[in-house]
């Protein structure tokens, strides 16, 4: 896949307790931005929902994968299960807040873009 049709999200903070604003875009094309709490699983649905809507050869499953990780870098969830073959990670959401004198806050936007 050449690198212009190439799906990236860019994950930014945008408040407390996981809420992000989350950028897909196809090439230099925006295609969805959504804020979101990455702890809630509708939330995260809807978006890879539009996602998939935008775009319908989009992943959903590696998506919500990667909307998890992005909660797991934030603190927010912590992997139970390793991804085998074509069987997706499993992930379990903390019942905690981020700690911010701990540091576990989202990465800038400068440090992610994801292909997926």
């Amino acid at each position: 896949m050449e690198a212009s049709s190439s799906l990236t999200i860019d994950c930014a903070p945008a408040g407390h307790n996981g809420t992000a604003t989350l950028t897909a875009r196809l090439g230099n094309e925006v295609i969805a931005i959504e804020s979101l709490n990455l702890t809630k699983p509708k939330q995260r649905t809807a978006f890879v929902a539009a996602l998939c809507r935008a775009r319908p050869d989009t992943d959903a499953t590696a998506v919500e994968a990667r909307l998890l990780q992005f909660a797991a870098d934030a603190g927010l969830a912590e992997q139970v299960e390793a991804q085998r073959g074509n069987k997706a990670a499993r992930w379990k959401l903390t019942a905690d807040a981020p700690d911010p004198s701990a540091a576990a806050v989202l990465p800038p936007v400068e440090k992610v873009c994801v292909c997926v």
